[in-house]
């Protein structure tokens, strides 16, 4: 006989004992007074409350964003309350005194003025202009301190027998000069 049929024969056998149960439990008597007198029915296995198994230990708290909003919803809510409102004139008030204190921190603002006339920018050490030292020199020649160059021309300047035998392309015949035509003075 193979487990399974053993199975099998195990569970008719089961089935006719339990259906075999409530009549060999039944008064052998046939009278009324018998039956009336006999011992309450014995509730089906069904009904039985079965145990309970323990209840699973609680989960760990989720990890991450959600965990953290959870801990914020959980937690009690702060006493918060806003600070009390200021009437107007109090805040034109702070509103003038702050605007009197931000003018105390700033330099004074020098007037600047546009200075215009032609001033040659001498050659630096490396071959390059020097523009800025034009722009003063214009700037001090108008009565101010110092100034920045605004416009630059330059200017191709041959020497007269070049221009006068048409040579202008040998080398060393003309050279470039830069002018500060614009500065801003101070």
């Amino acid at each position: 006989m193979s487990v399974r049929t053993g199975r099998a024969v195990a569970g008719w056998l089961w089935a006719v004992a339990v259906a075999a149960a409530p009549v060999a439990l039944a008064p052998a008597q046939g009278s009324a007074q018998a039956q009336a007198q006999a011992p309450a029915p014995v509730p089906p296995v069904e009904s039985v409350p079965a145990p309970q198994a323990p209840s699973p230990p609680p989960a760990p708290p989720p990890r991450g964003l959600f965990g953290d909003l959870d801990k914020l919803f959980e937690a009690p809510a702060p006493v918060w309350s806003p600070p009390p409102l200021k009437s107007p004139a109090e805040v034109i008030e702070d509103f003038n005194a702050r605007a009197k204190d931000a003018g105390a921190g700033l330099p004074e603002l020098r007037r600047a003025t546009v200075a215009t006339g032609r001033a040659i920018c001498p050659v630096s050490a490396n071959g390059a202009p020097d523009c800025q030292a034009a722009a003063e020199r214009l700037c001090r020649d108008k009565g101010f301190k110092d100034g920045k160059s605004m416009d630059v021309e330059a200017a191709q300047v041959c020497s007269a027998r070049a221009l006068l035998t048409n040579r202008t392309d040998d080398p060393g015949a003309c050279r470039m000069e830069n002018y500060v035509t614009r500065a801003m003075c101070q």
